[in-house]
């Protein structure tokens, strides 16, 4: 008997076990997807790279639940290494800057990305499985990487009626710095925008500024649509009533700093001008959790100074520790760089920080979409991303007034039963999900 659901095929360079917001992106999608009107499938690298480690608590099983997952070979974890060199934390100080720039070189020959490498292995996947790829009704891919749109660009050659959702997650080449790209490049990276947007047959933004923004060039508003990132319920659910310490402040951090373009300073500056004048009551600790270079951790360590400021970098965690560490903070540390490129985005990190109950610090451009939805929630504060005296002394009074308003240290646990919060539970969005598949089918 033909199997009358419908059969939606996940591309992506990016999946559990990895913990990277790529990977998150699509695992909730194929977990919440209704099996009982779709059939999941999901193609992926055997165990991708991710710079944000490994977690064995993303417990969906590879071909259980009705979900086929189909991992393949890709071109090496010599080429992934060559990419993470200059994020990953490394103790030692081998760092040369002629290795540096042979890094560089490196990385500008892997384009679009470095999911190029998945390639090579996945055309001949297609043609042995060609009567496979036929059957399925719709393809989503999401990027970056933005290999996962290439690849699906390719199949588009072979199969024209596959039905294809395209989810952008940051700006292409719209927008974008070209400045350190090379010509050829820069050229590419149009083409797999223009190609992408026009071809697909809905595309899928992470933000409403980041959909306006491609309204404006594309005029394809009818098929532009926004899911943001979000939270899962279930994991908060299972981590139980966890508190932070009377005594002392904790302010975390998790994620990367991206090579210092998420610049941790003006928080380590107001805290440093608000310990050398005695105005800290309580141990301050500073818990880092994430990759970072050697020279940025050493950076960030002229910062402790114990015993009122403790800087603690805690190194890559799973996502339940990563979970529980919020919870068990005052305060969660975020960081959007003053570009257009992050500005209209919102960090995935964002919404698990308002998950958790905690008060944010938010160090990002007024003008940002993340500023105004921290604004419209009362959950967090915007401090100045600049690093001279005056702005280090605003921050520093706004750092004072807040560790001392026990209100917002203790009382934000009503943030999880807000009605707005619904938007961004990945079940809700996964609804909105299959609203968009329905309508292009």
């Amino acid at each position: 008997m033909r199997d009358k659901k419908i059969k939606v095929l996940f591309l992506s360079y990016s999946f559990p076990p990895s913990q990277a917001p790529a990977a998150l992106r699509i695992y909730y999608w194929v977990k919440y997807l209704d099996k009982n009107i779709f059939r999941p499938f999901v193609i992926t690298p055997i165990i991708s790279d991710s710079s944000l480690g490994y977690s064995r608590d993303l417990s969906l099983i590879d071909n259980e639940n009705n979900i086929k997952v189909i991992r393949t070979k890709y071109l090496s974890r010599g080429i992934n290494k060559l990419i993470r060199q200059n994020n990953n934390l490394s103790l030692s100080k081998t760092n040369s800057s002629i290795k540096s720039k042979i890094i560089k070189i490196g990385r500008s020959l892997l384009v679009p990305d470095k999911g190029i490498s998945w390639i090579p292995f996945f055309i001949p996947l297609f043609f042995e499985s060609y009567n496979f790829f036929k059957n399925i009704d719709v393809v989503i891919t999401s990027s970056p990487l933005l290999t996962n749109h290439l690849i699906m660009l390719f199949i588009k050659r072979f199969i024209r009626k596959v039905k294809w959702i395209a989810d952008i997650r940051d700006l292409i080449y719209s927008g974008v710095e070209m400045s350190e790209m090379s010509n050829f490049s820069s050229k590419i990276l149009k083409l797999i925008e223009q190609e992408t947007i026009t071809r697909a047959d809905a595309v899928i933004f992470v933000t409403e500024s980041m959909k306006h923004f491609y309204q404006k060039i594309y005029n394809l508003n009818k098929k532009f649509f926004v899911i943001y990132n979000g939270f899962d319920d279930a994991e908060f659910s299972l981590l139980g009533n966890l508190t932070p310490p009377e005594n002392e402040i904790n302010i975390f951090y998790a994620g990367s700093f991206y090579e210092g373009k998420r610049d941790p300073f003006p928080l380590l500056e107001a805290l440093n001008f608000l310990a050398n004048k005695n105005q800290l009551r309580k141990k301050v600790n500073i818990l880092i959790a994430g990759n970072l270079s050697y020279n940025l951790l050493k950076n960030i360590l002229r910062f402790d100074k114990k015993p009122i400021i403790n800087v603690v970098y805690l190194g890559i965690l799973d996502r339940k520790k990563t979970l529980e560490t919020m919870k068990k903070s005052h305060f969660l540390w975020l960081i959007v760089p003053d570009d257009l490129s992050h500005s209209i985005g919102i960090p995935t990190k964002t919404f698990e920080y308002i998950a958790s109950g905690r008060y944010i610090l938010a160090f990002t451009p007024q003008f940002a979409e993340v500023s105004s939805l921290l604004k419209e929630m009362k959950i967090g504060e915007i401090f100045e991303l600049k690093r001279d005296q005056t702005a280090i002394n605003r921050n520093a009074y706004k750092l004072s007034e807040i560790f001392f308003n026990s209100k917002k240290i203790y009382n934000t646990s009503w943030v999880l039963k807000k009605p707005e919060l619904d938007k961004f539970s990945r079940h809700a969005q996964t609804k909105q999900l299959e609203k968009i598949i329905m309508s292009i089918l």
